[in-house]
C-alpha cells in the first residue's frame, strides 16, 4: 500500500498510513489494483478474497463499500467509520 522505499521506516510507514486515512479514494485504487493483479492469475479463477486487520481491515471494508468484486471480506479491527452513506 505505500511501496518498497517506505519499508521498514517506521516514521515513513506511519506518514503514509496517515496520508491513505485521509485519502480513501486513494486507499480503494490501491487495494482494487492488488485484488486486480491477483484476480489475473490463473490460480485465482477470476475469485479473490480479501482479509485485513487494522489498517488492513479498513482497506478490506473500503474495497467492499466501493464495490470491488471479491468472493468475500473479512476485516478485523478495521475502521468503521465510512464516508459512504447507506443505501436504502
Amino acid at each position: 500500500m505505500c511501496g518498497k522505499t517506505v519499508t521498514g521506516d517506521r516514521e515513513r510507514v506511519l506518514a503514509c498510513l496517515r496520508e491513505l486515512v485521509a485519502d480513501r479514494d486513494k486507499i480503494s485504487r490501491r487495494a482494487r489494483a492488488g485484488v486486480d493483479v491477483l484476480a489475473s492469475h490463473p490460480l485465482a479463477n477470476g475469485q479473490v478474497a480479501a482479509i485485513g486487520n487494522c489498517f488492513g481491515g479498513r482497506a478490506v471494508l473500503e474495497l467492499a463499500r466501493t464495490g470491488a468484486r471479491l468472493a468475500g471480506a473479512i476485516s478485523v479491527h478495521g475502521s468503521l467509520d465510512s464516508a459512504h452513506r447507506p443505501r436504502g
